[in-house]
């Protein structure tokens, strides 16, 4: 298996060739800003969606007692995951209360009621139509949310007032809906989906005015996000919690495609380094040192761990998840009770694959979609034939890069295969690297080669050099 590195990362700035390092990238590092992305849909009855509006309060709530706390905005977007929040994380039974009383004070207003209508009775809801109808209701969000802040005693005064928005006949919304579908759906399937692009568009073009026509103070700043921004951040973050954190480490099958090397080997100025693999029962594996627990005596604790090679998967189709049977971070009898079960005690209908018998396979197929998007690239990029190695944030925080620079075993790294413009220089020096590493580890079956450009064949092809490295 190939892996690509520039100098600068082999025995520059990172010295990972002397350091025996993989370094694993962060979805936002990766070159494609694509990669990772899924399209999150919405699938719901009466009891799903009023716990969702319930939650947008509640997310709400927070948002508002944490800024008017005097949290900045920077602090306030990475705070706890908010699709892992519920009723249980308020302080005392009087927030509780609290809530109850801003979840009525929304809920049973005729205009949030006519949003419900249209949400319970459409078949699926796509991210652009939900946060249409989140910025309708949302004036009524804050209105009950700081009125009943306001009742006791909680806040003096704010400054923030919603931008009224028109009012929607639940009913008469969901008519105009379908008369749409009736007449366009056969010749353009997207046809609701395009009409609510637009009016996603057409708003947020009203509250970028607003927003950039404000001053830039702070305060200014905050208002601005719950008054206008808050629908957004809502849904946006909502969508990225729902799987942990994921890293990555690219390899590849072959190494003879000189796009490759302009792209990954630093337009052919890198190395290739060719890395042995292990099997594990049908799975190609990689042994790892990784950071895989904590103790308050020794700190994090590492351990060598064999991860596997997935191929990645090519395709331009946008990967589906729905959202409401994607909620696995939630430990499943706070997921029934608060997001699947109403306060009659009666459960959503789409509450199955919670029963005891589908359980194990929901999860299964949960982490499956998982990987899928990590393993996904868009068609363009096909001629990589790229593996990767996935690791996933579950107990161990990876945000900080020490930790996903993963150490391989010195045995595992067969060869070397310098580009056709890799300086003389840098050649030298980790050539004697290599032949330290060797020494140290009673190794004489190192290789080195070198690319060169055949003009008869036209590709790239190897020779090996003939370096003595005992």
């Amino acid at each position: 298996m190939y892996r690509f590195r520039s100098v600068e990362n082999l025995i520059g700035k990172y010295q990972e060739l002397e350091n025996q390092e993989i370094y694993f990238a962060s979805r936002e590092e990766l070159n494609d800003p694509m990669e990772g992305v899924c399209e999150v849909i919405w699938v719901g009855d009466e009891i799903l969606w009023t716990n969702f509006l319930k939650h947008y309060i509640l997310i709400l709530q927070y948002s508002v007692e944490m800024l008017i706390l005097g949290a900045t905005m920077p602090e306030m977007k990475k705070s706890t995951s908010i699709v892992e929040m519920t009723d249980v994380n308020l302080p005392n039974e009087n927030f509780k209360m609290l809530f109850k009383g801003m979840v009525n004070d929304f809920l049973y207003t005729p205009d949030v009621q006519s949003i419900l209508e249209v949400l319970k009775n459409r078949r699926r809801v796509g991210r652009n139509e939900l946060l249409y109808y989140l910025r309708l209701i949302h004036p009524n969000a804050i209105e009950a949310v700081i009125d009943t802040l306001k009742k006791n005693g909680l806040i003096d005064s704010t400054n923030i007032s919603p931008i009224k928005t028109s009012k929607v006949d639940g009913r008469e919304f969901l008519e105009y809906i379908k008369r749409i579908e009736e007449k366009y759906i056969t010749e353009h399937p997207n046809v609701i989906e395009e009409v609510f692009n637009g009016f996603s568009m057409l708003m947020k073009s009203q509250i970028d005015s607003i927003k950039y026509n404000s001053s830039s103070s702070e305060v200014v700043y905050r208002n601005n996000f719950i008054v206008s921004e808050f629908p957004e951040y809502f849904i946006t973050k909502l969508e990225s919690e729902l799987y942990p954190n994921w890293y990555v480490a690219c390899f590849m099958t072959e190494n003879k495609n000189s796009a490759v090397w302009g792209h990954y080997g630093d337009s052919h100025k890198g190395v290739c380094l060719k890395f042995k693999m292990d099997t594990e029962g049908e799975d190609k594996v990689l042994s790892l040192e990784t950071t895989n627990g904590y103790s308050s005596k020794d700190g994090y604790m590492k351990k060598k761990v064999n991860h596997k090679f997935h191929k990645v998967n090519y395709s331009n189709e946008n990967f589906k998840i729905e959202f409401f049977k994607s909620l696995s971070k939630i430990p499943q009898p706070q997921l029934e009770r608060y997001w699947f079960c109403n306060e009659s005690g009666c459960f959503s209908c789409f509450s199955d694959h919670l029963l005891k018998d589908n359980i194990d396979e929901w999860r299964k197929k949960h982490w499956e979609n998982h990987m899928k998007v990590a393993t996904n690239k868009v068609e363009e990029w096909s001629y990589e034939n790229e593996y990767r190695i996935v690791f996933t944030e579950l107990l161990i925080d990876y945000s900080f890069v020490e930790r996903r620079k993963l150490k391989y075993d010195f045995n595992d790294l067969e060869e070397i295969i310098f580009g056709i413009k890799t300086p003389e220089e840098d050649k030298l020096k980790i050539i004697e690297i290599v032949k330290k590493k060797c020494k140290q580890h009673d190794r004489s079956d190192f290789k080195f080669s070198q690319a060169t450009y055949s003009t008869h064949d036209r590709r790239i092809v190897f020779n090996e050099l003939n370096i003595i490295v005992e």
